[in-house]
């Protein structure tokens, strides 16, 4: 019989295994490979492999057989790149199979497509680990085939001799030839406005003109003007010295005073600003080593225990002064004549320390 603590571990053995059976299975199945079905590492050499990534679809006709799996540089010839892919399944592609690079889109990404004329027979097909021959093709051809991209342009040729033909038919039905009648009246009207604009000039320079004469007639206005203004200008230099000699000059004078008072006070404050500064710099060491508990006050201050027997202290002080008052004979002994005192001690009823 095998032990219940034996059945526990072989069944967390068999429960661990599943699951990282399972992880890996999720793992490929989330790169898009299937553990379970049969793969071809196959790989293949390209001048240069932009937009190509890792997980980047393997396809035939369009239909995804495979993916990337891994680039490297060739050793041999370091201008190419080798691109490392699998495929799925067990498709008899023969060996002549040509792996064209492809652009997936116009936004971007690219994608490899396998190329062959007919299936192997058997002796001609890839096996694993195989070298393929490799083609880039452009984002046009990957869109269009030769073929088409010939019909394409033949078509394009043909329409643009239809539109020739028709610039050289006279037709006024035509809109191509009402076009150019409507480009041609456009440019005879665009010379009427260039005869209009250079008339508009013509009558302006007359005006620019006269502007001219009465600007000249200004000049020589201030020109013969010229000692009346020199008198005004030398009024107006008095004027400002008169000012400049009154009692301005005494009121800036006391400007500057109360600015050099005010500047004064203000290093003052500074200095007792400091000085306030280096006290409570002091305050806080004084705290700060009172936080820290060194010292005899710190210690008073932090530690509860002493604190604890000093008042016990004074209250046991307090009830020896209390009891020393209310029954003096308890600690000094009074005899008259050599007699001694024999009376007992008498508690009082009113004991503090009973309390």
């Amino acid at each position: 019989m095998i032990p219940n603590t034996m059945k526990k571990e072989i069944r967390l053995g068999i429960l661990t295994i599943l699951t990282i059976a399972v992880s890996i299975w999720g793992y490929k199945y989330l790169k898009g490979k299937n553990v379970f079905s049969n793969v071809k590492i196959i790989k293949v050499k390209f001048d240069e492999v932009a937009s190509l990534e890792i997980a980047s679809p393997v396809a035939v006709k369009g239909f995804k057989v495979g993916s990337v799996l891994d680039f490297d540089i060739d050793r041999e010839n370091v201008d190419n790149i080798i691109v490392t892919f699998d495929i799925e399944g067990d498709m008899p592609l023969p060996k002549n199979t040509i792996a064209v690079l492809k652009s997936a889109g116009v936004m971007g990404g690219r994608y490899i497509e396998l190329e062959f004329s007919e299936l192997c027979d058997g002796t001609n097909c890839l096996e694993d680990g195989d070298l393929v021959a490799g083609q880039t093709n452009g984002m046009l051809s990957s869109f269009v085939s030769d073929s088409e991209l010939d019909g394409y342009v033949s078509k394009l040729g043909t329409s643009m001799d239809t539109i020739i033909g028709r610039l050289s038919t006279i037709d006024e039905q035509n809109p191509l030839n009402t076009t150019v009648r409507n480009l041609e009246q456009a440019m005879i009207n665009m010379n009427e406005i260039t005869i209009k604009i250079n008339s508009m000039l013509g009558a302006t320079t007359q005006n620019i003109s006269t502007t001219m004469d009465n600007l000249d007639k200004i000049s020589k206005n201030l020109a013969d003007n010229n000692d009346m203004i020199n008198q005004v200008l030398r009024n107006l230099a008095g004027i400002t010295q008169d000012i400049k000699e009154s009692e301005i000059s005494g009121t800036i004078a006391s400007a500057n005073g109360t600015i050099k008072n005010t500047d004064r006070t203000i290093q003052e404050l500074k200095v007792l600003i400091e000085n306030t500064q280096s006290t409570v710099n002091g305050l806080t060491t004084i705290v700060s080593k009172l936080g820290d508990g060194n010292g005899s006050m710190a210690k008073l201050l932090n530690d509860g225990e002493l604190y604890d027997n000093l008042n016990n202290t004074s209250r046991n002080l307090d009830f020896f002064l209390q009891d020393l008052r209310l029954n003096p004979d308890r600690y000094v002994k009074v005899s008259v004549f050599g007699k001694k005192n024999k009376s007992d001690y008498v508690l009082p009823e009113d004991d503090p320390a009973s309390n």
